[in-house]
């Protein structure tokens, strides 16, 4: 089974979690289409664990990010939102600190949409190529110099890096992933 978790905190896009989870429950359905065993498990992680709101209103059940430590994550995927939800995520000191290992220890690992500045925060796309949401490619750009942003590609793979240019575009990201 691959554990695919996604990072969340209040106000993230729902669309971030739920286009491409539903692309991974895709492959599974396929999978079981086949007589296969699924291969997708997701978790929705947070700071704090628990129920955390979406800018949409639509409230999402989490387990803490802390508590994945040693865990095996096959993807993790870090939700977009607007600024300022982005900017308290990022100063969240249980997100802060669990993330880069995390990150470290799973086989691939990336954003969606406005995700990427939570991992550029952390140093963690220093030296590679990145998509983001195209409103956000210059600021992401200057704020980050050590980031190549692409701002044409609607998702990059880079290494065990990926991260995709918006909303819909991690729903692509998704089926671009190895379902094998």
């Amino acid at each position: 089974m691959r554990r695919v978790a996604f990072a969340v905190y209040p106000g993230f896009e729902i669309l971030d979690v739920s286009g491409p989870s539903a692309a991974f429950n895709s492959a599974n359905r396929a999978l079981a289409a086949a007589s296969k065993k699924r291969v997708y498990e997701i978790d929705v992680l947070s700071g704090a664990g628990g129920p955390v709101t979406s800018s949409s209103g639509i409230v999402v059940e989490t387990r803490r990010i802390d508590e994945h430590a040693g865990h095996s994550i096959d993807t993790l995927l870090v939700a977009g939102a607007e600024q300022e939800p982005l900017l308290q995520a990022i100063a969240d000191r249980a997100m802060r600190n669990a993330l880069p290992q995390l990150a470290g220890d799973a086989r691939r690992f990336g954003s969606v949409c406005s995700g990427a500045f939570f991992l550029a925060a952390l140093g963690l796309l220093d030296g590679h190529r990145i998509a983001t949401h195209w409103d956000a490619c210059t600021s992401l750009a200057q704020a980050f110099p050590s980031v190549s942003v692409d701002p044409d590609a609607l998702y990059v793979v880079d290494g065990r890096l990926w991260t995709s240019a918006g909303v819909t575009t991690g729903i692509d990201m998704a089926f671009g992933h190895d379902h094998r």
